[in-house]
C-alpha cells in the first residue's frame, strides 16, 4: 500500500523537487540527532526449558530507571558524545 497523496499533483511536484535538491545537499554538513532508551526492569517474562520442568531464574528487583540515550551522528563518525540521562 501507497499513501493516496502521493498522487496528489502538488506533493508529486514537492517529491520530484526534493529527489532534484538532495543532489545539492554535502553529506559531510549534515548531523542526525539520534535518541534511544533502555530500561532496567525489562526482563523477560517466559522462556524455555524441558518439557514438565518449571522454569527457574533470577531476575533483578528493585528500583527500576529509564535512561536515555543521545547521539550527534555524521555521515563519518559520532560526535558530541554519548550521554545518559535519567528518566
Amino acid at each position: 500500500m501507497l499513501p493516496c497523496e502521493q498522487d496528489r499533483p502538488d506533493v508529486a511536484r514537492k517529491r520530484r523537487f526534493w529527489k532534484r535538491y538532495q543532489a545539492n545537499i554535502d553529506p559531510t554538513r549534515l548531523v542526525f540527532i539520534d535518541e534511544t532508551w533502555a530500561k532496567t526492569n525489562m526482563t523477560r517474562t517466559h522462556g524455555r526449558c524441558r518439557k514438565g520442568e518449571r522454569l527457574r531464574a533470577r531476575v533483578p528487583h528493585g528500583h527500576w530507571k529509564t535512561l536515555t540515550f543521545l547521539a550527534a551522528l555524521r555521515h563519518d563518525r559520532i560526535t558530541g558524545g554519548t550521554q545518559e540521562l535519567p528518566g
